[in-house]
């Protein structure tokens, strides 16, 4: 085999797995890595023990975002009670900038993170009735 098509049949082969990576998966296969990521999901979000632990949250923003330039500046640390019991995921402000709080974590201004431990539980529990669909 020369060199020229040896080069030619590997481009063809590069071009059918490209075709064939680009379609969509079959309704059966689809489904069945749906069940496969529920499964393992859920028995992750199972598999966690209980326990509470103290979490810090640097907080930036960027006043400047109106333009090309990045321009973080810190606003303030968080010191947050992170606790998991019983599959339930739950968040108590106790200081900012080392001073307590008299605020709640979800009054603060800003964005903030609740569920983030086993939340993939809730998007594959089936009572949620969560659509899965295949996009390119």
């Amino acid at each position: 085999m020369s060199h020229d098509s040896a080069r030619a049949g590997l481009f063809g082969l590069l071009a059918c797995a490209a075709a064939l990576w680009a379609q969509a998966p079959t309704p059966e296969r689809t489904s069945a890595a749906i069940e496969m990521s529920r499964k393992v999901a859920l028995d992750y979000a199972r598999s966690l023990p209980d326990f509470i632990c103290t979490q810090l949250v640097d907080r930036y923003v960027d006043f400047d975002h109106s333009t090309q330039r990045v321009s973080w500046r810190w606003v303030d640390t968080l010191t947050i009670k992170l606790s998991y019991f019983d599959q339930r995921e739950d968040h108590t402000l106790v200081l900012v900038n080392g001073k307590p709080s008299e605020k709640s974590y979800t009054d603060l201004a800003g964005l903030y993170r609740r569920g983030s431990l086993p939340s993939c539980r809730a998007g594959f529990d089936r009572a949620s009735q969560a659509d899965f669909t295949w996009k390119k």
